[in-house]
């Protein structure tokens, strides 16, 4: 399954006052994404417009909207830009979103303490249900200062108390009815820790997955 990353989302958060270092993989290909938060109807045949540049990019996909597909060089310490702006219906163009990388082994890493979760989802008969229980996630690479995760399509940056190798993930917000049973899929996109410097290490797309499956609960006639 295609992964979305939600660009520039989770890449600014950590020490601002740092110099800022984000990483790809050598020899990966990532989507990133845009969404569009205010509902302006964009321009019919160029609602976005995307530019890539530099030797770490190798190749690029034509843009479907507001996602691209990127390959990175194999070539360490390579670097790309990526940068993206929206048109309205009038021609007005949106701010310039952009992101800077480097081709490098990753520092920073993450995993979930388990892989998968089953959930009797909310019915009037579980009227507390459908809510999926807290993950531990465990980093690696040293202590993490944030991090991004997408849960069914929708991205939220998580910064930490304070800088920790793992993190309890509190989902209880999170509800599920049996029209929405299945899998959902939990991944985590980035990893910011702080090592002198500022560091999103961007992890590979589908690599650090955790699944929540809700199960089917019975569905009754009415009483008769």
């Amino acid at each position: 399954m295609k992964k979305l990353f939600a660009l520039a989302v989770g890449i600014v958060t950590g020490v601002s006052m740092m110099a800022q270092t984000v990483e790809v993989t050598p020899g990966s290909t990532r989507t990133f994404t845009v969404n569009l938060l205010n509902g302006v109807t964009l321009h019919s045949t160029t609602p976005y417009t995307w530019t890539t540049s530099g030797s770490g990019i190798v190749t690029t996909a034509t843009p479907s909207n507001n996602t691209i597909s990127v390959t990175f060089s194999n070539t360490v310490n390579t670097t790309a830009h990526i940068e993206v702006y929206a048109t309205s219906a009038d021609n007005c163009k949106s701010d310039i979103k952009s992101m800077d990388l480097t081709v490098k082994p990753l520092t920073f890493g993450a995993s979930f303490a388990q892989d998968s979760q089953d959930v009797c989802p909310q019915t009037t008969g579980n009227p507390t249900g459908g809510h999926p229980a807290s993950v531990v996630i465990n980093f690696t690479g040293g202590n993490v200062s944030s991090f991004e995760y997408v849960l069914d399509g929708v991205p939220t940056t998580v910064t930490l108390p304070s800088p920790a190798a793992s993190y309890t993930l509190d989902l209880s917000s999170v509800t599920y009815t049996n029209a929405q049973a299945g899998a959902h899929t939990l991944e985590i996109v980035s990893v910011t820790g702080v090592t002198g410097e500022t560091i999103t290490s961007l992890q590979l797309n589908g690599s650090v997955v955790h699944t929540i499956n809700v199960d089917t609960a019975p569905v009754i006639s009415d009483i008769f």
